[in-house]
């Protein structure tokens, strides 16, 4: 841990993908994955990888973190504004999205910034919460702040209804295996063999035949969805 904000040895590209992805609104799928391909071409890997594993890898753990958000009905990858998440049980203030070198540099000189390097994804920057007032310090910073990550990022999502209008009917023979998201215990859900599929709301996926993903809501009309992991070209 330091309170510096310099970089110091190699680079961190995880943090050169958020830093792209932040460079404007939006991104196609299509540029993103191209960014990706380049970035690999800079670590020098010699993984044969399709154009869209290039970008889950490098994309991937932004997305999955909440750094970026990626919508499957447009193709369309965004990162998030910059915030601070305040995490009462660790004691930390965490600090989302991308903060430019400015940013960082103004904000360890107005209280200790630490950091972590993880094997994979963003460099971890936080703050002690005992000795910042949040309130003041997002202010001065211009930056969201929320102590409640789930509501705040439940608020960011656009209501189910707009979000249908926008599936695709599913109109396909129920054919292949499929299987049907549960929950087993507390937050925990897994993928299990459905012998009759999309005949009750929830979430299918069939693994024989042609991937897919449906979704079916309480009225049991089928709508197709389109997954990351389906888009290997």
């Amino acid at each position: 841990m330091t309170n510096s904000v310099h970089e110091k040895g190699k680079r961190n590209r995880w943090d050169s993908m958020l830093a792209w992805l932040s460079s404007k609104p939006e991104h196609q799928w299509t540029g993103v994955k191209l960014a990706s391909q380049r970035l690999s071409a800079l670590r020098q890997s010699e993984n044969e990888w399709l154009p869209a594993q290039h970008a889950w890898y490098w994309a991937g753990p932004l997305i999955r973190l909440g750094h970026a958000e990626f919508d499957s009905s447009t193709n369309v990858v965004a990162a998030v504004p910059t915030g601070m998440l305040v995490a009462r049980a660790m004691n930390k203030i965490l600090l989302y999205g991308y903060w430019a070198p400015s940013q960082l540099r103004k904000l360890g000189s107005m209280t200790q910034l630490y950091r972590r390097r993880p094997v994979q994804g963003p460099t971890v920057r936080y703050l002690s919460l005992e000795s910042t007032d949040v309130k003041s310090l997002s202010e001065e910073m211009g930056v969201w702040v929320t102590n409640d990550c789930s509501c705040e990022l439940l608020q960011r999502l656009p209501p189910l209804s707009r979000l249908r209008k926008r599936l695709e009917p599913f109109h396909a023979t129920f054919t292949g295996c499929w299987e049907r998201f549960e929950y087993s215990t507390g937050h925990a859900g897994c993928w299990r063999i459905c012998d009759q599929p999309l005949v009750e709301p929830g979430l299918y996926r069939r693994n024989v035949g042609q991937r897919m993903q449906v979704f079916v809501d309480e009225s049991c009309r089928p709508f197709r969805l389109t997954s990351l992991d389906e888009r290997q070209a």
